[in-house]
């Protein structure tokens, strides 16, 4: 594969007479990752340094790689937090997403409210519906922890944002 002045980010290393190899390969496999030209931020090559994209779970000693949702990657995360967060027995994740100090040529990272990723006790997580979940947070998201605050025996989720409020979600489950 050629590059010119343009794309010299590009990787060099395709078979020869390869020309559509490109086309079947992901971001990562094209952009050569040792690029250093000075400019070239990695949000500029295709790479949000803040993407969650799997979770590494340690369940036999070794740490496992589990995909998240494709919804996981509209919007950096900057928080994360793993608990049963519906009660069923099983960890759930809440990712704290959203990012307004991009430079001025770039739209902000903000199409995230706050993801509930419902976990199935094997690694695999679905996104819940914020319809579902009562969580809608248009902030800048940074920290989650979960714990009991209304001493309900349930985890809550509390969610700090950038200037406004923390945003507090107590567990509607009964017992």
């Amino acid at each position: 594969m050629e590059t010119d002045s343009q794309t010299g980010c590009v990787r060099k290393d395709f078979p020869a007479g390869a020309r559509h190899v490109h086309t079947q390969q992901s971001i990562r496999c094209l952009i050569n990752p040792t690029d250093r030209r000075p400019g070239v931020s990695r949000h500029e090559i295709g790479r949000d340094p803040h993407a969650i994209e799997a979770v590494f779970l340690n369940k036999t000693g070794q740490l496992e790689m589990h995909p998240l949702p494709d919804v996981a990657q509209f919007s950096p995360a900057f928080g994360l937090c793993a608990e049963d967060l519906d009660g069923d027995g099983l960890t759930d994740l809440f990712l704290a997403q959203n990012d307004f100090s991009v430079p001025r040529r770039y739209s902000r990272y903000d199409i995230g409210r706050g993801l509930l990723l419902r976990g199935d006790g094997t690694g695999n997580f679905t996104a819940v519906p914020a319809s579902e979940s009562g969580i809608v947070l248009h902030g800048e998201q940074r920290g989650a922890p979960a714990a009991d605050f209304n001493d309900d025996g349930q985890p809550d989720l509390a969610v700090s944002q950038r200037g406004v409020a923390t945003g507090l979600f107590l567990s509607r489950k009964t017992n």
